[in-house]
């Protein structure tokens, strides 16, 4: 333990006495990345003397770091984004030392990798298993200065610390360089030259650091930044980083005081995307007590006052969440099917006397003046019977009608036979199409204004009144849909699928409506079809009615009843495939 704390604090003097590091003698010009024999391979391009190279994994994301000793870039500090082949996402590169040109390959995946010099650079080679793709190079795509995807240095930072008095609520964790040290009654401005020497960034400690000594504190594979932020925090201490690049330790106190004696600056930032008012709110609770927002709704422009430092992280902020989002175009398939099949047949018998009593239900007769009438007749003298079987259950509509009858002496027998087989099919199918950004509602409807009656019954006085009212009820064919694309380009899909319909109903009602809906929460990939709902309803109704004891002898039954079926079934398919719109330019 002694030796690592004493190597630590000879670092910064055996550094010091070492020669200076010779001028770079090689360029990185340019990248190129392009498939072979089932592999990805990129090839930094180096021109001039020779090189050395360095590389290492970092993760979430996955990314591969590599390190090129004497050498300078000529790209600047690129970033080439939504690059997307052979499992390379985006690759950024910068001249992190003087003399080291560091190429950062940001992975759709973990991948195993190779690195090797060629004759004309340095080439990383990817197991990625992706197949044939089209070839890039860093010529056909100019470098942006933000991503789709910001990975921040550190959370101290884009390089270095935010004001103590703004530290996030949750943090993602810091892709910064890895430490394990331990300090054992040490100096806080020995640690603090530890970790500038660790970090190669300029770390100048305030008047309060100097009489602050740290009893005991053990590092364990932690990030440089994180590990220094929570032994400053537990100091009472604060990080500030200079527009220079330095970083400035000194009490919290200090700092805040420093920050409200500070001028304010005003600037303007012109919002591209985004609403202004929707920033606004965001950036907010990131300003100080004497910082303020407005917005300009005619240019849509972000106005903020505050402290230099203050407004420098406004700005790197509006960077990150001013940024074009995809369009989704979504085309749903609704699918709704009724199927009806329904069966009768029924037997009904009339037996008249034609000189005596008659029941007229069926069929009319001649009354005592000869008029035809279907009045009941019932003579009270002689002997006389008429009868009626099944009369009350007929078929509606029947499709076959047989009648006969029978002449005995001065009775007739009238016989119906009527049967009916219908079959009806419904198929209601709908295709919405709706293009809306990324985390935006998108509503769609077709269909019609379905007015209905309303009757509102009240009291007056002794008597009643009636006030009718009428109100228009929507029917059709809708689609909700407020999708989201993810980091690794898949859409969560919040969905409202709906098909209604109005028909006649018996009675007073006067109208019905039917209603078929799905909601649901579902995450796809590009392109992929899910099914939100798959619905089957069977709706089997039977009926028998006829003459007591005779409708149920065998074989004979059913000359002496009516019998009804009705099979009705419902199928509803709701079907919804996304596309995410490519930005073209």
């Amino acid at each position: 333990m002694m030796r690592r704390l004493t190597l630590a604090l000879l670092l910064p003097t055996l550094l010091a006495a070492a020669p200076p590091a010779a001028a770079p003698s090689a360029d990185v010009t340019s990248l190129r990345l392009e498939p072979r024999e089932g592999r990805t391979e990129l090839t930094v391009a180096v021109s001039g003397g020779d090189v050395k190279w360095s590389d290492f994994r970092l993760g979430g994301p996955p990314r591969v770091v590599l390190d090129i000793a004497g050498a300078r870039t000529g790209m600047g500090n690129g970033r080439f984004e939504g690059i997307n082949r052979g499992g390379i996402a985006s690759v950024r590169t910068s001249q992190y030392l003087p003399d080291v040109v560091r190429v950062v390959m940001v992975l759709d995946r973990s991948a195993e990798y190779t690195v090797a010099r060629t004759a004309d650079g340095i080439k990383v080679s990817f197991a990625a298993g992706s197949g044939q793709f089209q070839p890039w190079s860093s010529g056909a795509q100019a470098p942006v200065r933000t991503a789709a995807r910001p990975q921040p240095a550190s959370p101290l930072g884009e390089s270095g610390a935010p004001r103590a008095s703004q530290q996030p609520s949750q943090q993602r964790r810091s892709p910064a360089r890895r430490i394990t040290v331990t300090f054992e009654n040490t100096a806080m401005r020995d640690v603090l030259a530890s970790f500038a020497e660790f970090s190669g960034r300029s770390i100048v400690p305030g008047a309060e650091v100097a009489g602050i000594v740290v009893p005991f504190v053990e590092i364990r594979n932690q990030p440089w930044d994180e590990a220094l932020r929570a032994i400053l925090q537990s100091f009472g201490l604060a990080a500030v980083e200079e527009p220079s690049g330095i970083i400035r330790v000194d009490a919290l106190a200090n700092v805040n005081a420093r920050q409200r004696q500070e001028a304010l600056s005003t600037q303007p930032f012109r919002i591209n995307y985004v609403p202004a008012t929707e920033l606004q709110a965001t950036i907010q609770p990131i300003l100080t007590e004497r910082g303020s927002i407005a917005t300009n709704a005619t240019t849509n422009t972000l106005i903020v006052t505050d402290v230099p430092s203050v407004v420098e992280d406004v700005r790197k902020l509006i960077a990150q969440l001013d940024i074009q989002t995809p369009q989704v175009a979504i085309q749903a398939k609704i699918v709704f099917i009724n199927r009806t099949d329904a069966e009768e047949l029924g037997i009904t018998y009339d037996l008249k006397d034609s000189r005596g009593s008659s029941i007229n239900s069926m069929t009319s007769i001649p009354d005592a003046s000869g008029t035809q009438t279907n009045a009941n007749f019932v003579s009270l003298g002689g002997n006389s019977i008429a009868a009626l079987g099944n009369a009350n259950s007929r078929v509606q509509g029947p499709s076959l009608q047989i009648v006969s009858s029978l002449v005995l002496g001065r009775y007739t027998l009238v016989n119906f036979l009527e049967a009916l087989q219908s079959a009806q099919l419904s198929d209601v199918q709908a295709s919405p199409v709706v293009t809306t950004l990324s985390n935006r509602e998108a509503n769609v409807w077709v269909g019609e204004r379905t007015p209905i009656r309303v009757v509102d019954v009240g009291s007056q006085g002794t008597g009643s009144t009636a006030r009718s009212t009428s109100q228009l009820v929507e029917t059709g064919i809708r689609l909700i849909v407020t999708p989201q694309v993810t980091s690794d380009r898949k859409i969560l899909m919040q969905i409202h699928a709906e098909r209604s319909a109005a028909q006649p109903a018996p009675g007073e009602i006067g109208v019905s409506f039917s209603n078929q809906s799905g909601d649901t929460r579902v995450m796809v990939a590009d392109g992929e079809t899910a099914v939100l709902g798959g619905l089957t309803v069977t709706e089997v109704t039977g009926t028998r009615v006829g003459i007591p004891f005779l409708m149920d002898i065998p074989v004979l039954g059913a000359l002496f009843r009516h019998t009804s079926n009705n099979e009705q079934k419902r199928d509803l398919l709701i079907m919804v495939t996304p596309h995410i719109v490519e930005n073209r330019p």
